[in-house]
């Protein structure tokens, strides 16, 4: 028989990002540069996440995959991920 796991019920919102030309941009940058970038890649939208009641739950390389509560706040934060990359 298969265990019984307590589950919530509701509306989920998913978020993929995805860093468009990472595999060129670490080529031209080279590894130490595209390494902090990335970095500082994740830590801006793990910020937005937060701010916006999301959850980060695997970061992908190149990109994340985020949950939210609502619509309204996945796309909200979808917003602020772009906001966010355009000043890095």
């Amino acid at each position: 028989m298969a265990e019984v796991v307590d589950q919530k019920r509701g509306t989920a919102t998913v978020v993929f990002t995805d860093l468009v030309g990472s595999t060129g941009l670490r080529s031209r940058l080279g590894e130490n540069r595209a390494d902090d970038l990335r970095r500082r890649h994740d830590e801006a939208l793990a910020a937005v996440t937060a701010t916006r009641g999301g959850v980060v739950v695997k970061s992908m390389g190149d990109g994340i995959l985020a949950t939210f509560g609502s619509a309204a706040d996945g796309v909200e934060a979808a917003i602020g991920f772009q906001q966010a990359v355009v000043v890095l």
